[in-house]
């Protein structure tokens, strides 16, 4: 994210700029993106049924780790998730083969048993589905071409396709 903070400002003010005017800028711009993110009332109580039953990890594509880690704070659902991975760590972006692979290793999770849950059809359906986890979509208007029973309405309706 600071490279990309260094980049536009260094094309938009005479003078290069210092990693002092890059860490505030970063951090004025996520401030106010974040401002823009509600919250899913229950998403809670859902996430605390699911954690006592499933191991739960968040894998991300993002640019600034801290974002995603925050922004769970915020809604205070952090604690729900053993582990959170990030593109910018892992190195990789989904749908590579390889952060989906390591966030099984980092949950002791498999292919057989995990589920990944996502929004978004090639990062979150057919990446995973490409190494052999089980994907649901959250596709509420039926846009992908997806089965019908990988497709969630939105994400409270995960309990009832995986709590046994």
């Amino acid at each position: 994210m600071d490279e990309l903070c260094q980049h536009f400002l260094s094309a938009v003010l005479p003078a290069r700029p210092d990693a002092s005017v890059i860490e505030e800028f970063r951090d004025t711009y996520l401030d106010e993106w974040s401002k823009g993110v509600t919250f899913i009332p229950q998403l809670d109580s859902m996430l605390e049924t699911l954690a006592s039953q499933h191991s739960l990890a968040v894998v991300s594509n993002t640019h600034h780790t801290p974002l995603v880690s925050g922004l769970l704070e915020r809604a205070g659902i952090a604690s729900f998730f053993s582990d959170v991975i990030t593109s910018v760590d892992h190195g990789r972006c989904k749908p590579c083969p390889t952060i989906y692979h390591h966030a099984l290793a980092i949950t002791g999770g498999n292919v057989e048993t995990g589920v990944f849950v996502g929004d978004s059809f090639v990062a979150d359906y057919e990446g995973p589905r490409a190494v052999g986890l089980y994907s649901l979509l959250i596709d509420p208007g039926g846009e992908e071409p997806i089965p019908d029973e990988h497709r969630l309405q939105d994400i409270l309706n995960l309990c009832e396709r995986i709590v046994a």
